[in-house]
């Protein structure tokens, strides 16, 4: 009967390789990247919130000026939409 003696208990680290979807991810986030795409854009996002607050304003001068009436309906359709989209 033949005995095997016991390694030293350390393994040789497995080299995964990583399969298609990883790869094309990795190409397509150096792409990315490289056009520059994931850079913050601070100027349109602070015209964006400007012109919203400034919409926001005139239906709440719209909803002042006509008072109680049914015609609030057309006002608040507008200022639903953009603020539900930002």
């Amino acid at each position: 009967m033949t005995t095997t003696l016991p390694t030293s208990g350390v393994r040789a680290p497995r080299v995964r390789q990583p399969n298609a979807v990883v790869l094309s991810y990795s190409e397509l986030l150096k792409a990315v990247k490289a056009e520059g795409l994931l850079e913050r854009r601070v100027g349109f996002y602070a015209t964006l919130f400007t012109v919203l607050a400034l919409l926001m304003a005139a239906a709440w001068f719209g909803f002042a000026l006509i008072g109680d009436s049914w015609f609030q309906l057309l006002i608040a359709r507008p200022p639903s939409a953009y603020s539900a989209r930002s």
